[in-house]
């Protein structure tokens, strides 16, 4: 790409993209990008005050994305994953044999309140007959 390619390129980002090539991510651009960049800055006529807050801004934005890739590749504590571990075996019991034990319940409820009924039958039937 030639430096007019990226002087249009650069013309479409917004001056904290802009601000953020030609400081924090140099190193990740072409030279002529930057220099686009730093051209664009110029033509924009943003004064110091503006990249001052703009670059404080992204020093806060990019603590930010470092810390949230910190937290994600942090390994876990012990405690942790004891925890996990914990969670999981909690809720495959529940899946594997609490749930199925109460389907059971429900499906022999009616049966068991049935049984009830005909032993309390049989019981009044044998005081009957024994008077």
């Amino acid at each position: 790409m030639n430096n007019t390619d990226f002087t249009e390129i650069m013309a479409k980002h917004t001056d904290e993209e802009l601000v953020r090539i030609v400081t924090f991510d140099k190193d990740n651009y072409q030279l002529s990008a930057v220099t686009a960049a730093e051209e664009e800055i110029k033509k924009r006529n943003i004064d110091s005050e503006t990249l001052e807050k703009l670059t404080s801004r992204l020093n806060r934005k990019i603590a930010e994305e470092i810390a949230e890739k910190e937290e994600i590749e942090r390994p876990k504590s012990i405690w942790e994953r004891l925890a996990d571990f914990i969670f999981f075996i909690i809720g495959e019991m529940f899946w594997f044999i609490i749930l199925p034990i109460m389907g059971l319940l429900i499906l022999l409820f009616p049966k068991i309140k049935k049984y009830q009924r005909t032993k309390f039958k049989l019981n009044e039937t044998a005081k009957g007959i024994t008077n």
